[in-house]
């Protein structure tokens, strides 16, 4: 049994990277997504989202995680994350 603490939020960590036997096939369908600029602050959080650090994150917050995080210190789902994990976007970049 290991002696490790268990990852915040009481489950494995969860990175988001995509399986090596699927990159091919991720790059492909990346090429034909919407290109949005990013902070370098940015790029550091899709990092620690990619590689588990984020855990219990599984992306950017949405609207409900970042009202609660910044309220409640807490996610929607009541998980104690005090830090708001948010991708700016500028008006024309988001869908609609």
């Amino acid at each position: 049994m290991s002696k490790l603490v268990v990852p915040h939020g009481g489950h494995g960590l969860k990175p988001l990277l995509v399986p090596v036997g699927e990159r091919a096939e991720g790059l492909k369908r990346a090429e034909r997504l919407k290109k949005v600029p990013i902070t370098s602050r940015e790029v550091s959080d899709l990092f620690m989202l990619g590689m588990g650090a984020y855990t219990p994150l599984d992306g950017f917050m949405g609207h409900d995680d970042w009202r609660s995080s910044v309220t409640d210190m807490k996610l929607a789902n009541g998980v104690f994350w005090p830090i708001p994990i948010t991708l700016s976007l500028a008006p024309d970049a988001r869908r609609r």
